[in-house]
């Protein structure tokens, strides 16, 4: 009998209906399983809103954008409500399934232009902003659509916030509009993006927006929403994978559609989902071991999404964490160790080199921990004007206007330590971290494993210094831009190179020395799993105003050593003869300009330039056959190319030896220092520095390195 009620009423809406049969019945097998374990709800008598805000915390910021000249007001009328106006008398279009967001870029890694007024006519090409070129295939319309999937969901939280904030119904009826669209969609197109990831990430703009709206949408409305895209998607969700950064956004849709529901299977489902993400792939070290950059905030934002849902219906997942202490406060607090003194994230692994520390997520981070630290790195942020990727497609600005408080007048700067993150296999060096962000200097050094979105740049390093950035690492840009090719292989960083190969997938992290004193920094690592039979040891120094940097390699034949050194500049000053090369010499792809350099005078120096900055290097030419060259290389976005140094040995065993000063004003870039390197009888290493009445000497031996000044040990440390 209830087969046959089922069967009529498939008849009838089919009827009604332009879905075809072998559409809508999928649809109404979704819909059924979907219903499993919904209900009961122990949450279904919490007053709403209740996901994103609660009531009561809505009448705080009413009070507060109220005030004229608050800087709540501020955020709220340029960024909330002038998105709802933007899009407020627009006709609601629900685009075919959206494609791939990284294939919106050209060929140098610009992200192509958008128009202003947002709207894309299919018939135009789409321009690069950098070189003019421009595009118009399968896969810039696709990613044109994607960009209109996230621009639609983005905005119907704003217009659902307006209407909370100023109960206009205008607001509402427009976010109705086009949540009842997506509805209406979702049945036959089954999909928004071609991605669950950022399906998931689209979603929980929308379920917030139903949670704000509820009361406003008629019951016929909520549970045509409910039933046709909410939860038909969470449970499409329930059966993708749970791993990475997917699995957060996954997780956290899941959940944020169950509180806005009222399902209580994907609330628990969500729940255990998070706890299991955070026990079993957050690092010990607090970092997500997929990048810590675009891959450590990018699922925290999932994550606080979730948890303020979880929160505002009394399961405080703020507060909760593992045995071994790790949640959503680790996960604030560890990149605060990482990050360079101008708040810009390193762009180690996949990421955007153009990063900074999110202000949102710390704002909430604050809002809830009251930590000085968090508080200092929101100020430091506001300070600089810069905050987390450029070109988000949804704008973060609403947590800064639900979350944000006063801090203290007040704030002293938060220092940190030299730090070993072992998870990433990461060593971060800080000399004067208690010093002005210009006197400063901090030091990232990449020994770990190859980990998810990572590069192969085994023993990569960078340098800030100055104030400024002055070694990089250049991350990625948009993965379908062949720019991308270059700056995720091995030559687009600073490491050494074997036989013109890019790096392995390495899983060894042998940290064998850590040194954090008063009067230097170093750290060593060792890896053989670059080349069979090879071993190489890297150690890297970090002093008052130089960096050491000291390769060995051992191998059981003859190779290629290629050792890689690119800095910011915009020429490569040297006193050093050219020389002619073999065209097939030096045939590494994407590099430029190729030069091949003798230096008559020991040792070889080298000062990259860059306006008001330089950057001296001096290399060590014990190998009488060691090759020089420099090259230009490409950093992505469109941005310049760099200078780039290349010193090559030919033989079983090399040894590298350099010394690294950053610069700063005119005073220092005439640079009169001196550095020699002289090796003894027992292949000790003996580099003397010395800039005006100071004499630095660093002995490196096999068993450990010796500092002293003006003929006085100061420091010494036995590997």
């Amino acid at each position: 009998m209830e087969k046959c009620k089922f069967s009529l009423f498939i008849i009838i809406i089919l009827c009604f209906s332009q879905l075809s049969a072998q559409e809508i019945l999928p649809v109404f097998e979704k819909k059924k399983e979907a219903e499993i374990g919904a209900m009961p709800c122990r949450y279904e008598t919490v007053s709403r809103p209740s996901v994103m805000i609660t009531g009561e915390q809505i009448s705080l910021v009413k009070k507060e954008i109220a005030q004229k000249g608050s800087e709540k007001r501020k955020i709220y009328l340029q960024y909330i409500k002038a998105n709802a106006d933007f899009w407020l008398d627009r006709p609601v279009e629900v685009p075919e399934t959206g494609g791939w967001m990284h294939d919106f870029y050209c060929s140098d890694g610009t992200k192509l232009d958008i128009p202003d007024d947002k709207i894309f006519n299919d018939e135009i090409p789409s321009r690069c902003s950098v070189c003019g070129k421009t595009y118009l295939n399968e896969k810039i319309l696709a990613a044109r659509r994607a960009l209109r999937h996230y621009w639609n969901c983005g905005v119907t939280r704003d217009m659902a916030l307006v209407y909370s904030m100023e109960g206009e119904e205008k607001y509402a009826e427009k976010a109705a509009e086009i949540l009842k669209a997506y509805a209406d969609a979702y049945p036959k197109q089954t999909t928004i993006l071609r991605q669950t990831l950022d399906e998931a990430v689209v979603l929980i703009p929308l379920a917030e927006s139903y949670d704000l709206i509820y009361d406003y949408l008629t019951e016929k409305e909520r549970l045509y929403i409910r039933d046709n895209l909410f939860w038909p998607a969470a449970e499409k969700l329930t059966k993708s994978r749970l791993t990475g950064n997917w699995g957060s956004w996954h997780l956290s849709a899941i959940g944020v559609i169950g509180y806005a529901t009222r399902h209580q299977r994907f609330i628990e489902y969500a729940t255990k989902a998070f706890k299991d993400q955070m026990a079993d792939q957050l690092g010990y070290d607090g970092l997500w071991p997929e990048s810590v950059h675009t891959y450590h905030f990018y699922p925290l934002s999932g994550f606080l999404s979730f948890v303020e849902a979880a929160k505002n219906h009394g399961d405080d997942l703020y507060l909760w964490e593992t045995k071994d202490g790790k949640g959503i406060k680790k996960m604030l607090t560890a990149p605060l160790r990482y990050v360079y003194p101008d708040m810009r994230i390193a762009a180690i692994n996949d990421g955007w080199f153009d990063s900074f520390l999110p202000q949102d997520q710390y704002t909430v981070g604050f809002h809830y921990y009251h930590l000085p630290e968090f508080a200092w790195a929101v100020q430091s942020i506001n300070k600089r004007g810069k905050s987390g990727v450029p070109g988000d497609i949804l704008d973060p600005h609403y947590r800064n206007l639900l979350y944000g408080e006063k801090y203290p007048g007040k704030i002293k700067k938060t220092t940190f330590e030299s730090i070993n993150f072992p998870v990433l296999g990461i060593a971060i060096l800080r000399q004067g971290s208690q010093l002005p962000e210009n006197k400063e200097m901090m030091m990232t050094y990449d020994y770990g494993p190859f980990l998810s979105h990572g590069h192969p740049d085994k023993m990569g390093i960078t340098l800030f210094a100055k104030g400024k950035l002055l070694v990089g690492d250049y991350g990625t840009t948009g993965y379908g831009s062949p720019a991308s090719e270059f700056l995720r292989s091995t030559p687009s960083h600073n490491t050494i190179i074997i036989d013109g190969k890019n790096h392995p997938k390495t899983d060894d992290q042998h940290l064998t020395a850590f040194v954090d004193n008063k009067f230097f920094k170093l750290a060593t690592a060792t890896t053989d799993q670059i080349e069979p039979g090879v071993n190489w040891t890297r150690t890297v120094i970090l002093l008052d105003d130089y960096i050491v940097l000291h390769d060995r390699v051992k191998g059981d034949k003859k190779h290629q050593y290629d050792w890689f050194f690119h800095a910011e500049g915009d020429s490569l000053m040297t006193n050093a003869t050219p020389q002619l090369q073999d065209s097939d010499e030096f045939n590494y792809s994407f590099l430029t300009e190729i030069k091949k350099w003798d230096f008559l005078n020991k040792p070889g120096y080298l000062q990259w330039d860059c306006g008001e900055y330089g950057f001296g290097l001096w290399f060590s030419q014990n190998d009488l056959e060691q090759r020089i060259y420099s090259a230009k290389m490409p950093t992505g976005e469109g941005k310049k190319m760099l200078p780039l140094l290349v010193l090559r040995q030919k033989k079983p065993d090399a040894e590298f030896i350099a010394v690294l000063k950053p610069m700063k004003g005119k005073k220092e870039k005439n640079n009169n220092d001196r550095v020699s390197f002289l090796q003894d009888v027992d292949d000790q290493w003996i580099i003397q520095i010395s800039h005006g009445k100071k004499k630095d000497q660093i002995n490196l031996g096999k068993n450990g390195i010796v500092y002293m000044k003006n003929g006085e040990l100061v420091a010494q440390h036995t590997y």
